[in-house]
């Protein structure tokens, strides 16, 4: 039987998958080839949500890079010429299956507001 309460829990499930998988978790800066490439909590290209590899994913040239700010992670990885930039983990996604955290959501979309505008793109 669907009550309204089984709804809203669907409906939460569904907004954190969309979340997972269309929107991004972070950002691939290679400094030397200057590339870059955006992915989802799957570590796969945005909108798909098969489980991907980093390395594998479909990178593009990013003339500008050093102008991507590193403040905009909530977590950076270093691994020689490439950086990655996490925007949230666990603990900061504004969805979860008790719903959506307003402040962090609020604090996710500013981030991707300037992202956005350096790649001349939606995200």
């Amino acid at each position: 039987m669907n009550t309204p309460n089984n709804k809203i829990t669907q409906i939460r499930k569904l907004a954190n998958r969309d979340f997972r998988i269309n929107r991004p978790y972070g950002i691939r800066l290679d400094q030397r080839k200057r590339t870059i490439a955006l992915f989802n909590r799957e570590f796969n290209v945005l909108g798909l949500a098969d489980k991907g590899i980093i390395e594998t994913l479909p990178v593009e040239p990013y003339r500008d890079i050093e102008d991507i700010p590193h403040s905009l992670a909530h977590h950076i990885s270093l691994n020689g010429d490439k950086i990655d930039l996490y925007f949230y983990d666990d603990n900061t996604c504004p969805f979860s299956e008790n719903g959506i955290n307003e402040q962090l959501l609020l604090a996710y979309n500013k981030k991707m507001v300037i992202l956005s505008g350096l790649l001349d793109r939606r995200l």
